[in-house]
């Protein structure tokens, strides 16, 4: 809960910064799987033509015996660092996030049965890279890699995913 009120400041604070106040900036909705968008969930970013500021909320994971885990982002895209053309859109973004790492089960036992059972996201940071088929700053596809480390209750977590959304 701590990390959730982090990222909800962060963003407020980075969202309606004066950077993101671009002439061109405009508020998109996007649906997609991995870190920035909190597992498998939804995600609202201010976009210009080079950069895309973005919180993400939904299911970082579902247990049978545990219940499920809610996961919370943020990230930072920047599209005109690599594969930049005269006359296309920035398709090629190097970012930034802090979200969801993996996540971590906890049960208790008492009197030989299971009194508390606990199940959460574990938070962490990393970097990304994303291919936006018409533009960072269009509708469209959207699929990506990232890397990321974050520390749980119980141990260290590092994790590879494959991120895959469709920006409105």
């Amino acid at each position: 809960m701590k990390y959730l009120g982090i990222i909800v400041a962060a963003a407020i604070g980075l969202l309606g910064s004066s950077v993101a106040h671009a002439d061109n900036a405009s508020v998109r909705a996007a649906l997609g799987i991995g870190n920035e968008y909190g597992g498998l969930g939804v995600q609202v970013a201010r976009t210009t033509e080079r950069d895309r500021w973005s919180i993400g909320a939904g299911l970082a994971g579902h247990s049978d015996f545990y219940g499920t885990a809610y996961g919370a982002a943020i990230s930072y895209q920047r599209a005109d660092l690599i594969g930049v053309r005269e006359l296309e859109p920035n398709r090629h973004a190097l970012g930034v996030f802090i979200g969801p790492i993996g996540t971590e089960g906890e049960a208790q036992v008492r009197n030989g049965q299971i009194a508390l059972r606990d199940y959460k996201a574990v938070m962490g940071a990393g970097v990304n890279y994303h291919y936006y088929r018409r533009g960072i700053n269009s509708p469209g596809w959207s699929v990506g890699f990232g890397v990321g480390h974050g520390s749980g209750e119980h141990r260290d977590m590092t994790n590879v995913n494959i991120a895959f959304g469709y920006q409105f």
